[in-house]
């Protein structure tokens, strides 16, 4: 009795039953792959923002104003109309070795466009400038923080209210917030946004006040 093969039709049948069953295989393993991709990213951006934060929360607790170098040593906060906000203060930095000899540092933070995601993306700038007597927009040395930032918020402590502007680079006295809040949050829309925030006093502010 002769044995019957396979027809054609069978074949094709179970050709196709196969291709089936690797594009779901794969499927799978590409939704589970993105997925991974998707939560490690949010760990280092997390962790990235984290960081970020307690950088300049020690920075703005090291703050400082001088009363004959006030327009070199000022505390200024400004926020736009769409609470976006930008600082700049002084502060004393440590020395990091064959990079800065540390010291005195006029900082800025800022939102700008991103130089290094996607268009449209937006990242949390930081500007760094040694001398004091020098131009920011010129002499400074940036730094890329954190990129897809969606909201960038700063409010001072005057003592009775949180304020979105500060500025008192005209007074004859230091005069310096209390304390500072600040809420970062970023992300790849508001719709998907990972916010944290921190809040430090302002040593220099609080020895200041104990004198008086």
């Amino acid at each position: 009795m002769m044995k019957r093969g396979f027809t054609l039709l069978e074949v094709l049948v179970a050709l196709f039953i196969m291709t089936l069953f690797i594009a779901l295989v794969q499927g799978v393993y590409t939704g589970t792959t993105r997925s991974r991709e998707r939560a490690v990213k949010r760990t280092v951006e997390a962790h990235t923002a984290s960081a970020v934060l307690q950088r300049i929360a020690d920075e703005l607790a090291m703050s400082f104003q001088l009363p004959g170098r006030m327009d070199q040593t000022y505390f200024l906060l400004t926020t736009d109309s769409e609470n976006t906000s930008t600082l700049e203060f002084t502060s004393r930095t440590p020395a990091i070795p064959s990079i800065r000899t540390g010291g005195d540092t006029r900082i800025r933070y800022e939102i700008e466009r991103s130089t290094r995601g996607g268009d449209g993306d937006m990242a949390l700038m930081r500007y760094e400038l040694a001398d004091l007597f020098g131009r920011m927009d010129l002499d400074s040395t940036a730094y890329e923080m954190l990129t897809n930032v969606t909201t960038f918020e700063v409010e001072c402590f005057n003592g009775e209210e949180w304020v979105t502007a500060w500025d008192e680079s005209s007074s004859s006295e230091p005069l310096m917030p209390l304390a500072v809040k600040i809420r970062l949050g970023w992300g790849d829309d508001e719709d998907n946004e990972e916010l944290m925030e921190t809040s430090t006093p302002i040593y220099s502010a609080a020895g200041r006040n104990a004198r008086q």
